[in-house]
């Protein structure tokens, strides 16, 4: 059985997209047990990622040009084994909203007492920080993921 892990974000339009894209970079072409995907707080729906988001994967030779942003929803919530959310207020509201949920910040879960910051509506060198924080995030995570079981 899979295992989903969901990326969480405000919008879905730069931080939760790249670790999206960035993470499934990271996995084997054989290793399609785990599912990755990537949602916001407060996202409006089919909005792509922004340029600058877009600039900085194809710069990791990445394409997401083809994201849309979707809403976090309680479905999703229930469905995944794992919600790595981007800070502690994104991780915050998960538990408000779903008490049970497998939330833990990416900062935490990868050892490190960080949130991402937003680079939303900030040029290419603060999207590229970012992008650079969320990839060793996950490299220093990857291990983890791979673990996770299905009986969250």
């Amino acid at each position: 059985m899979s295992k989903k892990v969901v990326f969480v974000c405000t919008g879905n339009t730069c931080r939760s997209p790249m670790a999206e894209a960035l993470a499934r970079s990271m996995l084997h072409p054989t290793e399609d047990s785990i599912i990755f995907s990537s949602a916001g707080t407060s996202a409006l729906p089919h909005m792509p990622a922004s340029r600058n988001a877009i600039s900085v994967m194809q710069m990791e030779g990445i394409d997401i040009t083809g994201h849309t942003s979707q809403m976090l929803t309680g479905e999703m919530i229930a469905n995944a084994d794992l919600l790595l959310a981007m800070t502690d207020t994104h991780a915050n509201i998960i538990k408000l909203f779903s008490p049970t949920a497998n939330v833990e910040t990416l900062g935490a879960f990868a050892g490190a007492d960080e949130d991402v910051l937003d680079p939303f509506g900030g040029d290419l060198d603060e999207y590229r920080a970012c992008a650079e924080q969320i990839k060793t995030l996950i490299i220093k995570s990857i291990v983890k993921i791979r673990g996770i079981t299905d009986e969250h």
